[in-house]
């Protein structure tokens, strides 16, 4: 009988430290200036990726088209202050797969950019894909009217 009162209490010990141990328990520490941190490791949770995919900050006026057998390659530029590629590819290429949905139109718009001079926004994946090339999902096209 003593076994059972010396054993019971244990076992419910090792589950209860087993669940905290694997986070199991809510985190029961936070920091007001930054994300929830768990009771048992003062290590904050790592931050949400930079939203640096969306097209306000991957534009510029077309400086290099570099077709391929798997796609087309191409960098922005531009003066100063006019482009950005916060994508930050590796050599500076963005790419359109050939297998892309849209392919066609989107490498027509490509060479229509880079023809008239025309300052174009890439919408891209949210992390760079093979040799960090900026993979495009969608471009996009203002024009100004009066």
């Amino acid at each position: 009988m003593s076994k059972i009162r010396f054993l019971t209490p244990l076992a419910v010990l090792m589950l209860v430290a087993a669940g905290t141990l694997n986070g199991l328990h809510t985190d029961a520490k936070t920091n007001p200036r930054g994300p929830a941190v768990h009771a048992l490791n003062p290590t904050p949770a790592a931050p949400a990726a930079p939203d640096n995919w969306g097209f306000a900050q991957n534009h510029g006026r077309i400086t290099r088209l570099y077709p391929s057998p798997d796609g087309v390659y191409f960098t922005f530029g531009g003066k100063p202050g006019q482009y950005q590629t916060a994508m930050n590819p590796t050599n500076g290429y963005y790419f359109i797969p050939n297998t892309h949905t849209n392919y066609q139109a989107l490498v027509n718009l490509l060479y229509l950019a880079a023809e008239n001079d025309w300052n174009l926004q890439a919408r891209t994946q949210p992390t760079l894909g093979t040799a960090g090339r900026a993979e495009v999902i969608y471009l996009v096209q203002d024009f100004n009217r009066p």
